[in-house]
């Protein structure tokens, strides 16, 4: 197992110092926590995703906000089974490509 370099850089001289160090020994500049141990992931879903931050969980929220608004807007278009098998009407309404559908438009040319 590959040990890790218990060095890093000192943000206001550049000089090499240890993790370990609050006060650069060159500059005498005081030295935060490194970025990676102020982080506190936490975790999502019970464990399923450890480490989501805020972006992930964004992005996230909005993919499932998308499908259950394509199943609502297949639902209404008549579909019963809309949870399982989304119509391609649906996908094509919130804008997925359609080959026919580019085909028709480009008059049959690619």
């Amino acid at each position: 197992m590959e040990q890790m370099d218990s060095r890093r850089m000192c943000p206001h001289c550049r000089a090499f110092i240890t993790n370990k160090d609050r006060t650069c020994p060159y500059c005498n500049e005081p030295v935060g926590a490194r970025a990676i141990d102020r982080r506190t992931p936490a975790a999502i879903l019970g464990g399923m995703i450890p480490h989501a931050r805020f972006t992930t969980v964004v992005i996230l929220l909005i993919n499932f906000g998308l499908f259950l608004a394509t199943v609502l807007y297949s639902m209404g278009a008549g579909n019963g089974d809309a949870l399982w098998n989304i119509d391609v009407g649906t996908l094509v309404a919130f804008g997925a490509k359609y080959n026919a559908g580019w085909r028709a438009a480009n008059g049959g040319a690619w």
